[in-house]
């Protein structure tokens, strides 16, 4: 061989290892059973292509057999949509069963429903209610979305037609009688009894099933009890993984008085790093769930496990306790305890997860109780996300539409776009309904089968000798009326199906995006 073949062979190799080791970032140091220490929040978030390879292979293989009006990439995929619902109780949840049951009813260019062109959905609190009952229902959600929808058009019709559906759209959440209570009314309202494993979702989504990839977003060490801060840890159960992105060491944010107070003392010396678990991997590892003051171990994770994390309303009181350990031994890396809170706590409209995945179009659902508009989830929310990974989030042109209290017929989805610190942009959509933009929608009712849900609205909610409340309903009542749960589900429906739905199809075609 020549010096100079020589040379160009030396010069080849180079380029292939330093193109292997860009295209292969590392996703934290790996430890056996699955176990991934985080020690810094942008690794993810920084190295998209390989952290959530597993991810993005689901969706790819759903986009393969089902169709899409996106193309097909190898890689990331490419025009990832991220819808987050936000929490607010079970107004939140029947609100965004609607929106669901209306991207469902919407169709794409290939005359499926448009709510498979949603990649991800990340929910906290009374969305993942909502969200956790999809999963578990998705192979029968025309059948779902048609019983609720039947059912909401008139609160005389018979819940015997709806079957187990009925249960969706509860009217009562538990008070503060214990913990315990909140698992069961998830499983009795929103599974109808019939809990359902993580793995056991993972195992429909490897068989590219018509739903997208679900993310629950809880919050891991809140700093006071039930504060809302965002200095607070995002948690994250998938059908694939559980973790946090970061702790206390990840960002040099000391844990303080309160978050030492929420656990034994002798873990003052653990890593407090973030991590990640891959649960297929996970096999020989014990991870046990237990509520405060009600000692029920399980070993399965369940979906009503990270249901209830995501909802869990005060640490301490409703939280959810998650023990990790190997042979009753301590993960190096990994706490021995996590007391996991609500959702809301850190991210009540799931930004965090669906930035950190490189979403190219981002649609927040918000609906929890802000009567006084001052945004604080989602201000809060793009707090977080700057914290973690140092991206841009503009929220101010997604919140100034909705501060024109004069203009009664502004629109309930107002639309930004992000850029992240690398300059890459991605299109943020706020579905915020307020008692300043319901004109649309109650125009659209007087025409539609909700026409006696509006006969109701304006005899109980905007009769004159009360403020009007709806869609701004106190989130913390242990009771509605079931016409007002029924409201906000078809409220959710108008919007899924007539504004989104518009909208989405014309940011698939790149008419209406960044």
């Amino acid at each position: 061989m020549n010096h100079k073949a020589l040379l160009f062979g030396t010069l080849l190799l180079g380029s292939l290892l330093l193109t292997t080791t860009q295209s292969a970032p590392t996703c934290g140091i790996l430890h056996n059973n699955g176990v991934r220490i985080l020690p810094s929040s942008k690794i993810r978030f920084e190295h998209q292509a390989g952290c959530f390879a597993r991810e993005y292979g689901v969706i790819r293989d759903y986009r393969n057999k089902h169709g899409s009006d996106k193309p097909l990439t190898e890689g990331k995929p490419a025009q990832l949509v991220g819808l987050g619902l936000s929490g607010g109780g079970i107004k939140s949840s029947a609100f965004q069963l609607g929106l669901l049951s209306g991207l469902h009813k919407a169709i794409n260019s290939a005359n499926r429903p448009l709510l498979s062109e949603v990649d991800y959905i990340a929910s906290v609190s009374g969305g993942s209610w909502a969200n956790g009952a999809y999963m578990a229902n998705a192979a029968q959600q025309t059948k779902m979305f048609e019983c609720l929808g039947n059912l909401a058009a008139s609160v005389s019709n018979s819940e015997e037609n709806c079957g187990k559906f009925a249960s969706f759209m509860p009217t009562h959440q538990d008070d503060i009688k214990g913990s315990g209570a909140w698992q069961k009314q998830i499983v009795g309202d929103f599974l109808n009894g019939d809990d359902v494993a993580l793995r056991g979702i993972r195992g429909q989504l490897d068989t590219a099933a018509s739903r997208p990839f679900p993310i629950f977003v809880a919050t891991h060490s809140n700093t006071i009890i039930g504060k809302k801060d965002p200095d607070n840890f995002v948690f994250e159960f998938t059908p694939y993984s559980i973790g946090s992105n970061a702790d206390c060491n990840t960002l040099e944010t000391p844990c303080g008085f309160f978050r030492r107070y929420l656990r034994p003392l002798h873990w003052n010396n653990s890593p407090e790093q973030g991590f990640n678990i891959y649960l297929p991997d996970a096999d020989a590892l014990t991870i046990n769930v237990d509520k405060y003051g009600i000692y029920e171990p399980a070993t399965e994770l369940m979906l009503s496990h990270a249901m209830w994390a995501s909802g869990a309303l005060v640490a301490k009181t409703f939280s959810l306790h998650l023990h990790i350990n190997k042979e009753k031994q301590k993960i190096e890396g990994v706490r021995g305890k996590y007391v996991l809170s609500d959702g809301g706590k850190a991210d009540n409209v799931g930004l965090v997860p669906l930035v950190e995945r490189g979403a190219d179009l981002i649609i927040l659902s918000q609906i929890a109780g802000d009567a006084k508009g001052s945004f604080g989830d989602i201000q809060r929310a793009s707090q977080q996300v700057q914290r973690l990974f140092g991206s841009n989030v503009e929220v101010e042109p997604l919140i100034q539409p909705h501060r024109q209290r004069d203009d009664a017929a502004s629109s309930l989805l107002t639309r930004s776009c992000i850029q992240s610190s690398d300059g890459k942009k991605s299109s943020i959509w706020l579905i915020k309904p307020t008692q300043n933009n319901m004109a649309d929608f109650f125009s659209y009712m007087k025409t539609s089968k909700y026409s006696i849900l509006l006969d109701y609205l304006q005899q109980h909610e905007m009769d004159g000798s009360q403020p009007m409340r709806f869609p701004q309903n106190d989130t913390i009542e242990f009771s509605y009326p079931q016409e007002l749960m029924y409201s906000y589900f078809a409220l959710g429906e108008y919007i899924g199906s007539q504004q989104l739905a518009e909208a989405l199809r014309q940011w698939l075609s790149g008419t209406n995006n960044c």
